[in-house]
């Protein structure tokens, strides 16, 4: 019986554990590059060659950035950014005119 408890216990906590509490513990290179054309007022992030972990995409590690800080929406900008994968209350509307890059959620940014 204890074993069984122990082993629900452990379950609880790793079913209670989200994305944001593992992805923001990294921080990642990347470079503003500009304002997007297709989703609004956000703007495209470049992560830097050989930073590991970041969603796989074939559009060389470009990403539209939700919710990135009015500061850092400065084209061919240096920033170090924490993120994770948008819910789906936070994909803004995007239209068909340009490439549908990826898109991420902006926790936390510096330079």
């Amino acid at each position: 019986m204890k074993k069984l408890v122990l082993l629900l216990s452990i379950l609880f906590i790793f079913s209670s554990c989200n994305k944001e509490s593992v992805t923001s513990k990294r921080v990642y290179n990347a470079k503003v590059l500009s304002l997007g054309i297709d989703c609004g007022d956000t703007y495209l992030l470049q992560f830097k060659e050989g930073v590991a972990d970041i969603p796989s995409n074939s559009f060389n590690n470009i990403f539209y950035a939700v919710n990135l800080p009015d500061a850092y929406k400065i084209d061919n900008t240096e920033v170090f950014v924490k993120f994770r994968e948008p819910t789906n209350s936070e994909i803004p509307a995007c239209t068909s005119e340009g490439i549908a890059y990826p898109i991420i959620y902006i926790i936390s940014a510096e330079y």
